[in-house]
């Protein structure tokens, strides 16, 4: 999982967390171990999104007003919930008895998780066009 978040190769993290789900089922039993498989799949569903320009505008288009899009700040709530909720989920799977490597373990699944996220605002703003404005406003900082 190190190895893949240096590299920011988002899907192997998510391939390797459905694996890791999967292992959740054998270790924790099967109502914890569904609620994040759930959760991971609700994930995939909002990455998708916003890793496809066109369906990432159509989603947003409801929310913001075409004209306030390319400056408003954008703001994906559901996967936020989503990633926060799962990251919870993996802090509650290492308390107890957990040995230090297994804490290790569920602590990199949360950073993991928490990279994605911020991935996948990056699509977002790039596919709202955001990531343009905010270049040219970043140029006109250093102009100065």
């Amino acid at each position: 999982m190190a190895l893949a978040l240096k590299a920011k190769d988002f899907e192997t993290l998510l391939a390797m967390e459905k694996l890791a789900v999967q292992r959740d089922f054998r270790e924790f039993g099967t109502e914890l171990a569904q609620k994040s498989e759930n959760g991971h799949k609700q994930i995939m569903e909002r990455w998708r999104i916003g890793c496809d320009p066109q369906k990432a505008r159509e989603d947003f288009q409801a929310t913001y007003a075409p004209e306030n899009l390319p400056k408003a700040r954008v703001m994906d709530t559901v996967m936020e919930s989503l990633i926060k909720t799962q990251c919870r989920r993996l802090s509650d799977y290492a308390k107890g008895n957990a040995t230090p490597a297994e804490k290790l373990y569920f602590t990199r699944r949360a950073e993991c998780l928490k990279a994605v996220y911020k991935e996948h605002m990056r699509h977002l703003e790039q596919a709202l066009g955001q990531g343009r404005v905010q270049e040219n406003n970043k140029r006109r900082d250093f102009s100065r």
